[in-house]
Parts: structure tokens; C-alpha cells; sequence
């Protein structure tokens, strides 16, 4: 006998591009659950929150920061999902693909990407440089942050705001920037950003309230 495909009524999803049948998680304290922990109506109600809203909340968010994405939309898929953790009308959603960590965060009906890293540049910047001079180049400018940070938040900050340091004078990853944002000083930070040396999208953390 086949496995039973799980689908909404206005989906095409099938058990192929479902989240893996992993053993379900024991009761913990931040309620983390797999995909084999939800109910049938959870797992209904998952397959129809990624298609309806998931998916737009990325694409918008993707084309925000103007192909510097470290992937691709296509990428961004329901099988790549791995748990969910918070209480109900406060959830987080992680997905990993290729290297990449996405969490997205729904609280009251409204859904938007709350954090992304990749593996590498983690690793790098968890690292001292080795071996060479580091580069003090950075890969992004204060103009480009304010353009990008608008079409994804709808918040325009001003230059003097924005802060842009060198990743290769605090860590193995060379020629990127760290770019913080924090319109009255330190304590009030934003939304904090990585860029690798080559202007792609590194880590992304931003404020619940941004």
C-alpha cells in the first residue's frame, strides 16, 4: 500500500515534498515539535500557512534585498522544514536548506521572515583571521542599507543611523560588513546584518518590532 499524501483542499502538495518523517519529539519546555508531532488539522493548516503566506512573505523579502539572497526562491520549500516552536498566535517556523537557517515568526495573523544565517559565514565569523592581512573592504554601502531596509520593513533610516564595520578586522570573514542599525544609539539596535565579501545576504536578525 502507497503512503497516504496529506494535502489541503487547495494545495498540490505530496508525501514527496513533505517534511521528512522524522521521529516526533518528546514534550519539551519551548514546545518544539516536528512535523510528526502536529495533528492532521496542524499539518493541513501548515501545508496552506506555507503556500499562502510563507511563500509571499519570502518572495517579498527576497526581492527587498535586491538578489543578495544567499538562495534561491525555489529553494524555500515546505520539505525543508524542521520544527516549530512558541504557543499558539506565537509561532516560529524553521526551515534549513543548503547551509541556510530561515525562521519564520507568525504572532497574531501576521507573518514575516525573523531571522537568517548561513553556515559559513558562521563559521567564519566565530573565527580570528589566519594566516593573511585582514581586509578592512567592506561589500556594502549606507545607501544601499536604506533602499533595502525600506522595500523590506517600509521604514526609512537615516545615513548617520546606520553603522558599517568591516568583518575582516573582527573575524575570518574577509571584505564583508557588519551593519547595524540603531536610530538612537547602541541600545535602541534595529535589525543587525552580515554581508559576505561578495554582497550576498550573510545574517539577518531584526528587531521584533522593526
Amino acid at each position: 500500500m502507497g503512503k497516504k499524501t496529506v494535502s489541503a483542499p487547495d494545495s498540490t502538495f505530496s508525501e514527496t515534498n513533505l517534511p521528512p518523517d522524522l521521529p516526533p519529539l518528546p514534550p519539551n519546555i519551548n514546545n518544539v515539535q516536528r512535523f510528526s508531532n502536529l495533528t492532521a488539522s496542524e499539518k493541513e493548516e501548515l501545508i496552506k500557512k506555507f503556500k499562502k503566506e510563507f511563500k509571499p512573505t519570502v518572495e517579498k523579502w527576497w526581492t527587498a534585498y535586491e538578489g543578495r539572497i544567499p538562495f534561491q526562491l525555489e529553494d524555500f520549500r515546505l520539505d525543508k522544514f524542521v520544527d516549530r516552536d512558541g504557543v499558539p498566535n506565537n509561532h516560529f517556523y524553521t526551515f534549513v536548506f543548503d547551509g541556510t537557517t530561515l525562521v519564520m515568526w507568525e504572532k497574531d495573523g501576521t507573518v514575516k521572515v525573523f531571522y537568517m544565517a548561513t553556515k559559513s559565514a558562521v563559521t567564519k565569523l566565530n573565527d580570528l583571521p589566519q594566516g593573511t592581512v585582514p581586509s578592512a573592504k567592506v561589500s556594502i554601502s549606507q545607501k544601499d542599507i536604506v533602499r533595502m531596509v525600506k522595500a523590506d520593513s517600509g521604514k526609512e533610516f537615516a545615513l548617520k543611523d546606520i553603522a558599517i564595520n568591516p568583518t575582516g578586522l573582527a573575524s575570518a570573514l574577509s571584505g564583508g560588513a557588519f551593519v547595524h542599525i540603531a536610530p538612537g544609539g547602541p541600545e535602541t539596535e534595529v535589525l543587525t546584518l552580515v554581508f559576505n565579501d561578495d554582497g550576498k545576504l550573510a545574517y539577518y536578525a531584526p528587531d521584533p518590532d522593526l
